[in-house]
């Protein structure tokens, strides 16, 4: 199952891998936008997560939900517990 726990853990490791730093640099109570994450390394980012989640996902999301925290309690909260059910 995809816990919140997992999904920072997932999104983290993928955004330090896009923008290239350590994953200790990153804090999941800061935007996507002020790590520089570019456009199109946010929608690269949405599919890795979609795949991985396997729900369709909008590709405005990271910009909707815009740090990881928001973004994995949304997720857990809203998108994981459904494609559950």
């Amino acid at each position: 199952m995809h816990t919140n726990a997992k999904i920072s853990h997932f999104v983290t490791e993928k955004l330090a891998e896009y923008i290239g730093i350590s994953t200790v640099d990153i804090s999941d109570d800061i935007a996507f936008d002020r790590y520089g994450l570019e456009s199109t390394q946010a929608v690269m980012l949405t599919n890795d997560l979609s795949d991985w989640l396997g729900v369709d996902l909008d590709a405005t999301v990271l910009y909707e939900y815009s740090t990881i925290k928001r973004l994995a309690e949304y997720l857990t909260e809203h998108v994981v517990s459904q494609s559950s059910q």
